[in-house]
């Protein structure tokens, strides 16, 4: 979902993603959030996520071994 400052909803969507592990859910999540991101002009964001694996990778803290999370990691980069 992303959200305006005031609360307002940008765009909120859910869709099926076929067999998965959450990991690459989430992931493929993120990346989808920040696509939209950008086709909606936002020019601040802040992720919220309570994946610990895709923050901690974000942030550069953990490794990224999977080698299917590994081409979401740098999408999302």
């Amino acid at each position: 979902m992303l959200e305006a400052e005031d609360g307002s909803v940008l765009d909120a969507r859910g869709e099926t993603i076929g067999v998965a592990t959450n990991n690459v859910a989430e992931y493929r999540a993120l990346v989808e959030g920040l696509r939209k991101a950008v086709e909606v002009a936002v020019d601040e964001l802040e992720v919220v996520s309570d994946s610990e694996l895709l923050v901690h990778q974000m942030r550069g803290e953990y490794k990224v071994k999977n080698e299917a999370l590994k081409l979401l990691w740098v999408d999302a980069q």
